[in-house]
């Protein structure tokens, strides 16, 4: 489910709700009736923007200034669909300039913002199932499988968790999913202290990587692609390449991580280390 945004732009903040590529496309209303049109009130049900987000628009040209008839005003229905392209555009970040262009060629600019916002929204989606969280100190325990607080104050100091309360011990948790492999890494017998260690290496790494492979795709065109001739055919193989992008994670971490134990025990035979068992001795086991 997508959450209520609030999309700053260049005039202030619109709160919409975030749609997807094909909502941009102005949909007909229906027949023209004999009715008067909509108030402000209705017109802010029916498209979902609130009215002084409305009026905003209205004294920006955005949309067309309402009907007087007597002392009431009166909206044309087809500004329904037009706010909610507007909300569509502006919950994807676009800046009012852009969205001015936008309605003004609905053949051209319009077409054509809205097969890079496909593409846009396919590169944006999550790769994996996670999501920040408050919890209370046994919702925490529950995710390590552990009943010991102590653990709590260890991960607050390791920086995987963040105390926000000391009287009711609500507890932010920045990654769920961090913290449930934390918990199975404590449950296999490591330390927190080895935990953070390890997490903070791996992230410093796969950030510098990740911004490289981003920018070896972002170099070609088509997002290194050729066979996609259109942006929506680029947006899908973009999506198949998540499931093998992260097998090839996994493939190329499992092969460096035995490479780098062989050295291990190559330099140990060398010379040997305390501490490190050799697996070779035959007074062992």
């Amino acid at each position: 489910m997508r959450a209520q945004l609030s999309r700053p732009g260049h005039h202030g903040a619109v709160s919409v709700d975030e749609t997807r590529p094909d909502d941009l496309t102005e949909v007909p209303t229906g027949g023209v009736d004999d009715s008067p049109g909509l108030t402000l009130d209705q017109l802010e049900q029916a498209s979902g923007v609130p009215g002084r987000t409305i009026r905003f628009y209205r004294q920006t040209g955005l949309i067309d200034s309402p009907r007087r008839s007597g002392r009431q005003a009166f909206y044309s229905e087809d500004q329904v669909a037009r706010l909610r392209l507007i909300a569509a555009l502006r919950a994807r970040g676009l800046g009012l300039d852009a969205v001015s262009k936008i309605l003004a060629d609905p053949t051209g600019e319009h077409r054509s913002f809205t097969r890079l916002l496909q593409i846009r929204d396919e590169l944006l989606e999550p790769w994996i199932d996670d999501h920040s969280a408050v919890m209370s100190e046994s919702e925490v325990l529950s995710v390590l499988g552990t009943s010991q607080p102590a653990v709590i104050d260890e991960l607050v100091r390791y920086g995987v968790l963040d105390l926000v309360d000391d009287e009711t011990h609500r507890i932010e948790v920045p990654s769920v999913a961090t913290l449930d492999l934390t918990g199975q890494l404590m449950a296999a017998g490591a330390s927190p202290e080895v935990v953070q260690s390890a997490w903070a290496l791996m992230q410093s790494r796969i950030a510098d990587l990740a911004d490289e492979l981003v920018a070896v795709f972002a170099s070609h065109e088509h997002y290194g692609f050729p066979e996609a001739s259109t942006d929506g055919e680029v947006a899908a193989a973009i999506a198949r390449l998540r499931p093998i992008a992260m097998r090839a994670v996994q493939v190329a971490f499992a092969h460096e991580i035995e490479r780098a134990i062989e050295e291990l025990y190559v330099d140990q035979d060398q010379d040997p280390s305390p501490g490190i068992i050799d697996l070779d001795d035959p007074t062992i086991g």
